[in-house]
């Protein structure tokens, strides 16, 4: 599922929740991802502007130029780019740039899962991107194990 850059916040949000996704690809005609939109973008672009869902444009709230893999990369390495990138989640796309799928965080969960022993480098690298990204949402916080 995804969306255009000129689809509306409000139109985005409906499709997250019928689809029960925290995040759509944001596609230009081509079906070439030109962005991404996550559940917290729409959030944060409600509680910061002045304006209703309905007003406010995907284009200006998404992630512009999302990083991409393509379909035969190797797990690893599109863990080493979202570990780099604090991003959990990478469309795929084909070699005229057209998005075929998303690696998420969930994928690499699922894909450890059946080779828990060769699995302890990606889980590493998983761990680092929910630190990384728990940090930048919430600088100076500390998590407490209770």
């Amino acid at each position: 599922h995804s969306c255009t850059p000129d689809a509306t916040l409000a139109s985005a949000a409906q499709a997250m929740q019928q689809y029960d996704c925290g995040a759509l690809p944001v596609l230009d005609n081509a079906g070439r991802p030109v962005g991404i939109l996550t559940d917290r973008d729409v959030c944060l672009a409600v509680a910061r502007r002045n304006r209703f869902p309905a007003a406010i444009r995907v284009r200006e709230v998404m992630t512009h130029d999302p990083f991409t893999c393509a379909p035969g990369t190797d797990l690893a390495y599109a863990l080493k780019v979202m570990t780099a990138c604090h991003i959990r989640r990478l469309p795929v796309v084909d070699p005229k740039g057209r998005l075929v799928g998303i690696v998420t965080a969930s994928d690499i969960v699922s894909a450890i899962g059946d080779a828990p022993e060769s699995a302890l480098p990606l889980l590493s690298g998983l761990a680092a991107v929910a630190r990384r990204r728990t940090q930048s949402e919430n600088p100076g916080e500390t998590v407490s194990p209770h």
